[in-house]
């Protein structure tokens, strides 16, 4: 049987992810600030230990026996003191180095396309996600790294009553990706020497565009909601309508052939993705 440990496995993906790995086998441990919290989130079969990114000391507990590690972590704030994708990391790494057999982690498609954006920039949380991968591969731990478009499962995450919001116009379409696929990809990784050191491109087979796929969720769900497109605001949205900026000018292009011939296409069609996001 494989095993993972995960951190990040109360987020808004991570949950979703887990219970997929679950369905296919795989034994799961989660490494969680609040464990309380986390047992009445996370299926029964998960086990679950109490660990802090802030805390050596923490994780050296939390991570005791981990040999394959899933790392989940929440897009960083350049502006907090603490980032998991860079000090976070380090923790990990002087935890649990030693032992760590593979570190999985899931990244953003920027991350390693800087190219997709008209003006060929990275966005700051991208940059701080790289200064991580390179820590690990410095570090010496086979790294596998999945770098993510969209994710269908976020759709309901925009809605406000009766309304599902679209904020900014997109140049291009997306492939857009699921947590299903996702965990899926994960599973094939686990001990795969054939993922060690490598990026790939997480991508789904195919296109459509922002207020499409908003659109189509509604109709699949048949959620009694009006869509609507609106400009990103300058100042009430922070650091997140930075981001929601800078995807105005990202221009995706598909790229996930590799990830194709190592681990497979996608199990799910878009639309089969989209109707089964809860």
């Amino acid at each position: 049987m494989k095993h993972i440990t995960v951190i990040g496995a109360t987020g808004k993906l991570g949950t979703p992810t887990v219970k997929r790995l679950l369905e296919n086998g795989v034994q799961v441990k989660a490494v969680v600030r609040n464990v309380e919290s986390a047992q009445q989130q996370l299926p029964e079969n998960v086990t679950i230990v109490e660990g802090d990114l802030t805390s050596v000391e923490s994780l050296k507990t939390a991570l005791e026996g981990t040999e394959y590690l899933y790392l989940n972590l929440s897009a960083p704030d350049p502006y907090a003191n603490f980032i998991p994708e860079v000090q976070g990391v380090e923790n990990i790494l002087e935890a649990a180095g030693s032992q760590l057999k593979q570190i999985i982690q899931i990244s953003g498609l920027g991350a390693l396309h800087p190219e997709y954006h008209a003006k060929g920039e990275m966005i700051i949380d991208n940059k701080l996600r790289k200064t991580g991968h390179d820590i690990i591969r410095k570090y010496g731990v086979p790294h596998t790294v999945f770098h993510a478009t969209w994710f269908v499962n976020a759709l309901p995450w925009f809605i406000q009553e009766d309304q599902l919001f679209v904020f900014g116009t997109y140049k291009t379409p997306m492939y857009w990706t699921n947590t299903h696929d996702l965990a899926d990809y994960i599973t094939k990784a686990i001990g795969n020497e054939a993922t060690f050191n490598k990026d790939f491109d997480l991508q789904g087979e195919t296109a459509m565009s922002y207020l499409e796929a908003a659109k189509r969720f509604v109709a699949l769900k048949q959620l009694d909601l009006n869509v609507i497109n609106v400009p990103v605001p300058e100042h009430d949205l922070g650091h997140f309508g930075d981001m929601l900026r800078y995807f105005e000018q990202f221009e995706e292009v598909f790229s996930a052939q590799e990830t194709y011939a190592i681990l497979g296409k996608p199990e799910r069609s878009l639309d089969e993705a989209i109707a089964t996001v809860l």
